[in-house]
């Protein structure tokens, strides 16, 4: 079922596009509405700070009216550089308790001073009679950072209501998808300047890891190399034929390249063991633009010997069947997932 309040706008600034999206609530769920990108210039962006705000505006301001999106009232995201994750163990205690030791525990686990950071909380599970502790999710983000963040958009005209953490938002379209189950689920998304290990165990997440490996690495090498455009290269990375390019030569550019991720997907899952709520991963699903890079779904499966996959953010999400073909949907849907994470926040209307 939908969840309910007002609606809000996702809207995804990444290294290489802004990414906006609209849900609207339907008897049988939610809809897909609008959606849409529009490129940025390199390096506008870089793991996920805006340096260059000017274009940025720009980008917001044509892809909104492009889509004809009337409202102002904004959900938008940070990366994981820029927030300090913690699962911790705290005896059991009522909500009220906990709200009043929260702060004692940020002091001991954030490297920050308290008050330059934006604090917030999760109780993993409920109180059970039967268990010495519970887990609790804490989230901390600078002040300073997401103030910056913020001024970007009200600069676009745009009103932000919600800043979240992008591999929440992830978690937001996989629990929206995907029935509830007891298997710790790997959700990568390989965006453009960074790649992000987002495990999630119990419905919640229980680890994250950024990686500075994005997609453009790839991209760049083989622009520089065989001298293409940003075009030619993304449509060599996925595997099309460009006339004059030696396939065996772009083989082993990909090769490496996909190399390179599953191996730092390895590292995190062994990260992720080495915590105290460390467990073995039962599937992987990716996302992100670097997700189209040919082979890597194969050659991640065969050397983590998992089930990988793409993630499939409209999998119980329903959209034009007269607008858009299924296979139009899939082909854009590993763009839109953190901005369709992002829609489905809802702010509870007074």
């Amino acid at each position: 079922m939908a969840a309910k309040g007002k609606l809000l706008i996702g809207l995804d600034i990444g290294s290489s596009a802004v990414k906006m999206v609209e849900l609207r609530d339907s008897k049988q769920g939610y809809f897909l509405n609008k959606f849409g990108l529009q490129p940025l210039p390199a390096d506008v962006v870089v793991e996920g700070e805006v340096v260059d705000s000017a274009p940025v505006v720009e980008a917001i301001r044509k892809l909104r009216s492009q889509l004809g999106i009337g409202g102002k009232d904004v959900a938008a995201s940070i990366t994981c550089k820029w927030a300090v994750i913690k699962k911790i163990s705290l005896p059991p205690m009522a909500d009220f308790e906990l709200e009043e030791q929260i702060l004692y525990e940020a002091e001991q686990h954030v490297p920050f001073d308290i008050e330059e950071v934006y604090l917030d909380y999760q109780r993993v599970e409920e109180i059970s009679p039967d268990k010495e502790e519970m887990e609790v999710l804490l989230v901390a983000a600078k002040r300073e950072f997401v103030e910056r963040h913020r001024g970007v958009l009200r600069e676009a005209g745009l009103n932000c209501l919600v800043m979240d953490v992008d591999v929440f938002a992830l978690n937001n379209i996989y629990e929206a998808n995907y029935p509830p189950s007891d298997e710790v689920v790997a959700l990568v998304d390989l965006g453009a300047s960074v790649m992000k290990v987002n495990v999630v165990a119990e419905g919640m997440s229980a680890f994250n890891r950024d990686v500075p490996l994005g997609s453009q690495t790839l991209d760049r090498e083989i622009q520089n190399q065989f001298n293409l455009s940003v075009e030619q290269a993304e449509a060599v990375k996925r595997g099309e034929e460009v006339e004059g390019i030696p396939p065996a030569e772009v083989e082993t550019l990909v090769q490496n390249y996909a190399m390179g991720v599953v191996t730092e997907v390895e590292n995190s899952f062994e990260f992720f063991l080495a915590t105290p709520f460390g467990k073995a991963i039962d599937a992987i699903l990716i996302t992100g633009g670097g997700s189209k890079t040919k082979d890597l779904i194969p050659l991640m499966s065969e050397r983590t010997g998992l089930p990988v996959e793409m993630l499939n953010p409209c999998a119980l999400v329903d959209w034009d069947k007269r607008k858009y073909s299924e296979e139009q949907i899939l082909d854009v849907a590993p763009f839109i997932s953190v901005g369709m994470g992002l829609a489905l926040r809802r702010i509870k209307e007074k």
